[in-house]
């Protein structure tokens, strides 16, 4: 019987098959009713295989320099890759580059990613020590959990090129690119670190900091506005009244117009405070999951005193000062001339 390779993977570029309209391995074998479909890495499909087993690569590199690492999940994304990890103490600088070695120095082996269906029981038992990946035994999985939700629960395992010893395995539905050579080492770099909320949803990482800041703000700011409604000359209301206005007609034709001072006020130091607003950031999420939180300036700090990346730090500066001189400008030709001075 013949493999999916055999049929359509003599091109280098072909990373995984389309057999019967699904996505698998090239070692996987067919039959010559089969349909085989070669997918290359220049498709979307085939890119984020690339990711994803890169992802493996970084997992296996992780344990073999932090053993008592635990796994979480390491689904590729639309920029790259990335993969959540239980550790000790959160990576350095240097544990970067230490991890980026040792990722190039495994996809220089060739090591195979080879597949294996495995029981519940059986998985249970050979993950014992990654509480998280017990987690997702039995669970339905999803578009960012790649372990599991395939037909058959499976394990790659990465094998020795030479020996076919395992050297590391993954709980995976896969697929997965034939070996680690079908990875380039110059297209593989860590970027950066952030919080991993295991499993969280990145659209509400973002919404849950801003929440946290306007309820830190909001009775601050609310002192000024119960300030400037004490100062409203009470004989307003009494004119506004016996003219007829309703509540609504005194509220926008005479009170909004006369809190526009107090309004500009905070709405000016709410863009300051949101601009250099870190703090929130570093104790709820350190920018994670994956990033969805990295605000600018946070980003800034990041880069240039964590990574020591001065040149981009000064770009990203650079940026922010125009971006707060435009909103002063705006502020002045736009917001103060609606703005009612007593």
């Amino acid at each position: 019987m013949a493999t999916a390779f055999e049929r359509v993977g003599g091109d280098r570029s072909v990373v995984v098959a389309r057999i019967n309209g699904e996505l698998r391995d090239l070692a996987t074998e067919v039959t010559d009713t089969d349909v085989v479909e070669p997918v290359s890495v220049d498709t979307p499909e085939g890119l984020a295989v690339l990711r994803h087993s890169a992802a493996h690569v970084l997992a296996q590199a992780v344990q073999d320099t932090f053993p008592d690492a635990r796994l979480g999940i390491g689904p590729p994304i639309k920029d790259g890759f990335y993969y959540d990890f239980d550790v000790a103490q959160p990576f350095t600088p240097d544990d970067l580059d230490t991890l980026e070695k040792r990722m190039v120095a495994i996809l220089k082996s060739g090591q195979r990613f080879a597949r294996r269906v495995v029981t519940e029981g059986e998985a249970v038992r050979e993950l014992a020590h990654e509480p998280f990946k017990l987690r997702l035994i039995g669970s339905e999985g999803g578009a960012e959990v790649m372990e599991v939700g395939g037909a058959e629960l499976t394990i790659y395992d990465n094998l020795d090129a030479k020996t076919g010893e395992r050297c590391w395995g993954d709980l995976c539905r896969g697929p997965h690119v034939p070996d680690t050579r079908y990875i380039p080492p110059n297209a593989v770099k860590l970027m950066r670190t952030a919080a991993a909320y295991w499993l969280g949803d990145q659209a509400t990482a973002l919404g849950a900091v801003t929440a946290v800041a306007v309820w830190k703000e909001a009775g601050f700011f609310m002192i000024f506005y119960l300030a400037a409604l004490q100062s409203l000359n009470p004989s307003l209301r009494e004119a506004a009244a016996i003219e007829g206005a309703s509540r609504w007609t005194f509220f926008w034709r005479v009170q909004w117009p006369l809190l526009m001072p107090t309004t500009l006020f905070v709405l000016v130091n709410a863009i300051i405070n949101a601009v250099r607003m870190v703090d929130h950031v570093v104790v709820l999420t350190r920018g994670g999951p994956d990033n969805a939180s990295t605000l600018l300036l946070f980003h800034l700090y990041e880069v240039g005193f964590k990574f020591w990346d001065t040149g981009y730090a000064a770009a990203l500066t650079m940026v922010l000062l125009a971006l707060l001189a435009a909103t002063a400008l705006f502020q002045f030709f736009f917001l103060d001339r609606r703005v009612h001075y007593k």
